[in-house]
């Protein structure tokens, strides 16, 4: 394991600077985590190169074979921001031009264990799952390490994702769990809020209002449970008065299963995320 210190020396490396990618970049570059000068995106882009370029004043190359000349080492971090179904293609142009940096994953799905058949069993990988916040810097990121990843090299990873939200270190056998709470719970969230603009409307009130109280409603309740620290049960009862309007509401919900289909809701985006793993698994199997 090479030693690995998270410096004003550290290079990143985002391979595919896409919307995460450059959500990352934002991040990051707002936290004054790295400066500017010290990153490197790789986008086949021309357009997208020169947006990158303007927008952030990073440097930018066209694919991996470009890393190269860079020298990205040890102690560099070199991120592989790509849709998994091209992962492994990309891995091993970046696993050629670099000099064993730390790589840092966020392709959904994709198993540590792949990602070692790809990049050596003897890279230090961290997987990372953020979500879509993380575009208006309110990220919520999973990180998951193996033995090969050392104490720095999990802080480093830690520091840069928790510049654009906030970062937790997990198990990688709960990335599945992790992962159908916060990074499918944005979908979960905006469709209770379009359900309370819709029934709304059913009310008389205009779309704009419906949809402007629902979505502060929910901002302010979860500021609630961060700042008070209470449990979500004791929220409730804050909120639910004997006989009254919402405990006459909660109890339609109750009624109609609302708990047990979330945990349904859960329990089928854990499956799905383990079929998908299990598909990229046979797909380099088959590219062997």
């Amino acid at each position: 394991m090479s030693e690995f210190s998270f410096d004003a020396q550290t290079r990143v490396v985002i391979v595919g600077c896409g919307k995460m990618g450059e959500a990352i970049l934002a991040g990051i570059l707002r936290a004054n985590v790295i400066e500017s000068s010290n990153i490197i995106a790789v986008a086949p882009s021309t357009q997208r190169r020169d947006y990158l370029e303007e927008t952030y004043g990073i440097t930018c190359v066209t694919n991996a074979h470009e890393l190269h000349s860079f020298d990205i080492g040890a102690h560099d971090i070199c991120m592989l921001a790509v849709k998994p179904q091209i992962l492994f293609e990309v891995a091993a142009d970046v696993k050629t031009a670099t000099h064993g940096p730390l790589f840092v994953s966020i392709a959904a799905g994709i198993t540590l264990d792949s990602l070692h058949d790809a990049l050596g069993e003897e890279a230090s990988i961290a997987r990372v799952m953020p979500n879509t916040p993380a575009l208006v810097g309110q990220g919520c990121s999973l990180i998951s390490v193996d033995e090969q990843c050392s104490q720095q090299q999990l802080e480093a990873v830690v520091e840069l994702f928790a510049s654009f939200g906030k970062a937790y270190v997990i198990e990688e056998h709960l990335q599945n769990a992790g992962s159908a709470i916060s990074g499918a719970g944005p979908a979960y969230f905006a469709l209770i809020i379009n359900a309370l603009t819709r029934a709304g409307l059913t009310q008389g009130l205009k779309r704009e209002v419906a949809e402007e109280l629902s979505v502060a409603t929910m901002k302010g309740t979860a500021a609630m449970l961060e700042t008070l620290e209470i449990h979500p049960e004791q929220l409730i009862d804050m909120v639910t008065s004997p006989g009254g309007t919402t405990i006459a509401a909660v109890n339609v919900l109750e009624t109609h299963g609302m708990r047990p289909a979330f945990t349904e809701a859960i329990d089928a985006a854990v499956i799905r995320a383990e079929e998908l793993a299990w598909e990229h698994d046979d797909e380099f199997e088959d590219e062997e």
